[in-house]
């Protein structure tokens, strides 16, 4: 099969847990803490290839591989926050556009990574798209969502701690087994997150949860997990037949399913997926997508 195929389908089944998780946090779910709690939680299934190569690393190396842990934990709260309020189509492309501009940044300061001329020319374009692909047209009587500008900068902070857990990650790999680095990164989200329900309230949110899980809902958000975890394995398997960088320039193929179906979703789920379906809005969302996916493009032709 084409590489081309496998990376599409592995976006696609990307944005179908996405938008699962949509309309979970919409729903039942609705806590962003406790949501990120059980996504931490469902990482722990990693701890089976405890016999496959994972060591004890050094003080050191195990302390990054927590704090890895944590703010991929952390960045994945602030996106449950940001989509629970925001809409999916303009919340994961920002995203999307903040963590090269971030993870580049780290990666040149914490391994000296030089920036040339066109990752500079796309970044302007990633912060341009990124700009309206969150912009929202308004007219008279027509008000912004709720929250607006505090979910943008939830998106903001999202793609900022993922930049650094993707640029430690990088780090850890350098020095570290893969096996062995990513399962110690997974125990440190684990507990990153338990931290999150130190306050009684949370626990007791996350108690409720436990027993919406053991609904329909249940199925809903382990099919959510079963998509995002197969989309990753295909993307990266798609890696051992391409260029990582022409791969990681499909992602844009994410955004345009994403939309796609956060607009078909929010048509047949009005209540559980809501996306502003008025024609400005819409222009901006599509053309703020093609400008994100140009700038992560040419950040992947300069890595060629």
């Amino acid at each position: 099969m084409n590489w081309l195929v496998i990376v599409s389908i592995g976006h696609l089944l990307s944005a179908v847990s996405l938008i699962l998780s949509k309309a979970l946090l919409s729903d039942k779910l609705n806590n962003p803490v406790v949501f990120a709690f059980w996504v931490s939680a469902f990482g722990l299934i990693t701890l089976a290839a405890i016999p496959f190569g994972v060591v004890i690393p050094s003080a050191t190396e195990l302390l990054l591989n927590f704090i890895t842990g944590a703010a991929f934990t952390f960045a994945v709260l602030l996106l449950f926050e940001a989509l629970i309020k925001g809409e999916a189509s303009r919340i994961v492309p920002l995203v999307g556009g903040v963590i090269p501009i971030v993870s580049l940044l780290l990666e040149r300061l914490l391994l000296g990574a030089q920036l040339n001329m066109w990752q500079l020319a796309a970044f302007g374009i990633l912060v341009l798209g990124s700009i309206v692909i969150t912009y929202e047209p308004r007219k008279p009587g027509f008000s912004k969502p709720e929250n607006h500008r505090k979910y943008i900068l939830f998106g903001i902070a999202a793609g900022c701690l993922y930049g650094l857990s993707f640029a430690l990650t990088k780090l850890a790999f350098e020095t570290q087994p893969f096996v062995s680095a990513f399962v110690w990164m997974r125990i440190g989200g684990f507990m990153a997150a338990s931290s999150l329900l130190l306050p009684r309230k949370f626990r007791s949110h996350l108690y409720d949860s436990a027993m919406v899980l053991k609904t329909k809902v249940g199925f809903l958000f382990l099919s959510s997990q079963v998509f995002g975890g197969a989309g990753f394995i295909l993307v990266n398997f798609s890696i051992t037949l391409a260029s990582v960088a022409l791969v990681n320039a499909m992602q844009g193929v994410q955004y345009i399913f994403l939309m796609l179906m956060a607009v078909i979703a929010s048509i047949k789920f009005p209540k559980l997926v809501q996306e502003n379906l008025r024609r400005e809005s819409l222009v901006f969302k599509i053309v703020g997508t093609i400008i994100i996916s140009g700038g992560i493009y040419i950040i992947a032709q300069t890595a060629l």
